[in-house]
């Protein structure tokens, strides 16, 4: 029994992580797609696919019976949600997301038909059930091959989803260019395959298990420990590329056709363009004027310096006019240039966007760096 116990705080702690962090992210965004849609319904159908365990090797749904529903109804829901995932990852539009949605519902009737007895069955019936299911004296696991719906559910799908994943493992493994997300794509596909190989062989390994423990129920601990796992590491993906983490690339770049391979390239033209052509002091320099001088497109220019560089477009050139303005002030004209001269020789717009910006980049005001002005070379920021 104390074992179960761990088993149920386990399984019902990372239940709530799953939902809390699905929810809080799919909300948050107004359920719209930032690259990683997908990832959080995944997080959100295991979560409750766990919940759903915990409550039954915990009987915490004697207790509660209003949120018991007999049947698995949220396995059907995950295998369109992944392939959806991996087709994201992979920057792969097969079908419009209209359609992607459709058919998602489609697999859903299952699971809100199952549901929808959460509401229909009396308290007096679920407690039945459950009685029944609980004094279920089999011996080992239950056979869930013996059933047809739940044999293809445990090998059809996984199966036809095994092949569709070696198919874009099959596209990594040829240096498939254009997702600069490629270390997250190899991660989670090989997640989905853990999860999709477990769902394919979870009863032969209840039976193995059962030989070796005798102990009754045995699939329940091993789904929970199975599905803790996954849910842990895919809530840890989900914060991590929320988090602005450069081992993944940020949010609004998981579909750029940029490869991580071509910045340190792209990243030296850009610098250069901007040191030969002293394009740092014109007020007016955008991004997409340097990605036009390029011939490239404008928001390369802006995921080369946010994510490979770690700064703004904006901070990587009032580096530059930052020099220039010391430059300035060190020379021989500062005595006959006012402060607001010198930001706008050096491409600032403004005084105070010019005070600002030499504030935050040498810790000190322009006027505070005048009087110790020393004799100084111009100093390449990069």
């Amino acid at each position: 029994m104390e074992g179960h116990s761990l088993f149920s705080i386990l399984g019902i702690g990372l239940s709530f992580m799953g939902l809390f962090v699905s929810i809080y992210y799919l909300t948050g965004k107004g359920f719209r797609d930032d690259g990683y849609f997908w990832l959080y319904i995944v997080i959100a159908l295991i979560g409750l696919e766990l919940g759903h365990k915990t409550f039954l090797l915990s009987k915490t749904f004697y207790e509660m019976p209003f949120l018991y529903a007999p049947g698995r109804y949220y396995n059907l829901m995950l295998y369109p949600s992944l392939l959806f995932l991996v087709w994201s990852l992979m920057d792969y539009r097969p079908i419009k997301k209209s359609w992607q949605v459709l058919i998602f519902l489609v697999f859903s009737i299952t699971g809100i038909r199952r549901l929808w007895l959460i509401f229909s069955l009396t308290r007096a019936d679920k407690l039945s059930i459950l009685e029944k299911f609980y004094a279920d004296t089999r011996p080992g696991p239950h056979d869930y091959w013996m059933n047809l719906s739940t044999l293809t559910k445990s090998t059809v799908i996984p199966i036809a989803m095994l092949v569709i994943i070696t198919f874009f493992f099959y596209k990594l493994s040829k240096g498939h260019e254009g997702k600069p997300n490629k270390r997250l794509a190899v991660i989670l596909l090989s997640v989905i395959v853990a999860y999709i190989l477990f769902s394919f062989s979870n009863n032969l390994i209840y039976k193995y298990l059962y030989k070796l423990t005798n102990v009754s129920l045995i699939e329940w601990p091993v789904d929970i420990v199975f599905l803790s796992l996954v849910t842990s590491f895919l809530v840890c993906i989900a914060l991590m590329v929320n988090s602005g983490s450069q081992f993944f690339p940020p949010l609004k770049y998981t579909s750029s056709a940029l490869d991580e391979k071509r910045y340190p390239a792209l990243l030296a033209q850009i610098i250069e363009l901007v040191e030969t052509e002293k394009l740092y002091l014109d007020q007016n320099i955008t991004v997409k004027k340097i990605a036009d001088r390029l011939m490239i497109n404008s928001k390369y220019v802006s995921q080369v310096l946010n994510h490979h560089k770690g700064t703004t477009f904006t901070n990587f050139v009032n580096k530059y006019r930052i020099e220039e303005a010391k430059k300035l002030i060190d020379g021989s004209e500062s005595k006959s240039l006012t402060l607001e001269a010198i930001g706008n020789r050096a491409g600032f717009y403004s005084k105070s966007s010019f005070i600002k910006a030499f504030k935050r980049l040498v810790g000190k005001t322009p006027g505070q760096y005048l009087k110790n002005s020393n004799p100084n070379t111009f100093t390449n920021p990069y």
